[in-house]
């Protein structure tokens, strides 16, 4: 193992460390933690403020290019959003269209996106989810929809996740949860889908949560 990540207390920090460190072996050259599984976490503490980013950036390029290599593409035009200019939610139906090239690698690209998006990138939850339920179904107009998705991810790597709390608000914070009922919200079957957002909100701050 060449990272640990350790959680306790504060209380317990100062007679957990030892008691760990004398039974591991640790390398001279002892840094920061700066990347965990794929995301850069920078946590920064000024007096009562507090701040946090996750950034993908790395990530969200290696994403694109690995799309952009499998399709032939030298490089993905740019786009401004991760849905395509008609309505967003126009697949064809079943049988409608041939099957897409993508149908054999379609849940790879997706759940690698899936991932950047819990973490940093909640802009592009709904388009992987979207696509998520047609994998088994997958077939042209899903590949033009992953092209634009994968497009703007290649437009926009850089985008972050960044959150400010303070001390001061610590009276004032509360657990915010905005649940979302989408009554046959999928053209294609009519199924309902459901979704939430959860924030730690306070006076005009908030961290995302889930």
């Amino acid at each position: 193992v060449d990272d640990l990540l350790m959680v306790a207390p504060r209380d317990q920090e100062d007679a957990l460390w030892p008691a760990i460190a004398s039974k591991v072996s640790f390398d001279e050259d002892q840094t920061p933690i700066a990347k965990f599984l794929g995301a850069h976490h920078i946590y920064k503490k000024d007096g009562n403020i507090t701040t946090f980013t996750v950034e993908m950036e790395d990530f969200m390029k290696d994403a694109a290019a690995i799309y952009a290599t499998e399709i032939g593409a030298t490089k993905l035009a740019g786009a401004r959003t991760p849905y395509l200019p008609e309505n967003i939610w126009d697949f064809a139906p079943k049988g409608g269209e041939q099957a897409g090239e993508q149908s054999a690698t379609c849940s790879s690209h997706l759940m690698k996106l899936l991932f950047a998006a819990r973490l940093s990138r909640p802009d592009v939850t709904v388009a992987i989810a979207r696509l998520a339920s047609k994998v088994s179904s997958w077939n042209t107009s899903h590949d033009r929809a992953l092209k634009r998705l994968m497009q703007y991810i290649a437009t926009k790597p850089g985008l972050r996740l960044h959150s400010t709390l303070s001390t001061e608000d610590l009276a004032d914070a509360q657990l915010v949860m905005s649940p979302d009922a989408d009554l046959a919200g999928d053209l294609e079957t009519a199924k309902s889908t459901t979704g939430m957002f959860l924030e730690l909100a306070t006076k005009g701050q908030t961290q995302p949560l889930r």
